[in-house]
């Protein structure tokens, strides 16, 4: 088994869905939590001079996306054939759509407001019962893969801001507690920092 490393700042963001997939499998990592304080030190080490960054016995692999796809092959999350794998890419890249709805680069605090309340009330549900309609019984494919894991990670994020933005999606809201109940998920998240993202 490979030494990986996880580089990544002190919250959940771009590298929480790397950090589900491991715990997901129940393969052991060593999740490096890189303070702001220490972070320019470090950033001259990094590929791109960001993060997340995962070390494979010493080699470094950048770009949140990249680093995904990878951890899910490696550990047997990107479905049963690669048709399957470009459907668990498809349903990535569609959570990804759902997360731009929000107004990640607003500096306006009240006109931020006003744009996270239309993503969450107006935009998000219409592309979450979309993506409801592409489950495949309880997964987005035949069994659990990275899709199911992305998705949730989304989900979590979402409820944090909205607690019921889930409510008109029920197999939605099934599907991210069918992921948050595996074992290794529940123990990490349960005792995972608690912080705003």
């Amino acid at each position: 088994m490979p030494n990986y490393k996880l580089y990544y700042f002190p919250l959940k963001g771009r590298g929480e869905v790397i950090r589900l997939l491991f715990h997901y499998a129940g393969v052991e990592f060593e999740d490096i939590r890189v303070s702001f304080k220490d972070w320019p030190s470090m950033k001259n080490d990094m590929p791109y001079k960001q993060m997340p960054v995962l070390e494979v016995d010493g080699v470094k692999l950048s770009q949140s996306a990249a680093i995904g796809r990878y951890v899910a092959r490696e550990l047997g999350l990107m479905g049963k054939t690669s048709l399957e794998g470009a459907k668990a890419d498809e349903i990535g890249e569609a959570v990804h759509d759902v997360m731009m709805k929000l107004p990640w680069t607003e500096t306006n605090e009240e006109e931020k407001k006003k744009l996270m309340q239309t993503a969450l009330n107006e935009g998000i549900p219409p592309m979450l019962k979309l993506l409801e309609t592409r489950l495949d019984g309880d997964y987005f494919l035949s069994q659990a893969s990275s899709a199911d894991i992305v998705f949730a990670g989304c989900a979590d994020y979402l409820q944090s801001l909205k607690s019921d933005i889930l409510d008109d999606t029920p197999r939605l809201a099934a599907l991210k507690d069918r992921i948050f109940s595996n074992p290794g998920v529940a123990k990490y998240v349960a005792g995972r920092p608690k912080t705003d993202m």
